[in-house]
């Protein structure tokens, strides 16, 4: 089993946190806010996996972000023309 620390602890609450809101909010369809928020929860995940030396938690929250700010990139330009 793991030992957290007070650091890990409020980082992996503040990224379920996060999570939830960021999905709530692209549920909503509330634009740019959504991915905004999903992308900050990606980027407090990848620091856990980090601090976890966990592969699997660093790739997927990779990946994830890297999609959500695609598609935050790909919709500003689509509504800027």
């Amino acid at each position: 089993m793991r030992r957290n620390g007070p650091l890990l602890e409020f980082l992996k609450w503040s990224g379920t946190v996060a999570g939830i809101t960021g999905t709530a909010l692209a549920a909503l369809d509330y634009w740019p806010l959504a991915p905004l928020v999903l992308i900050g929860n990606c980027a407090i995940w990848l620091m856990v996996g980090k601090m976890w030396r966990e592969p699997t938690v660093v790739i997927t929250n990779v990946v994830a972000g890297g999609i959500a700010l695609v598609a935050l990139i790909f919709e500003a330009a689509r509504r800027s023309f």
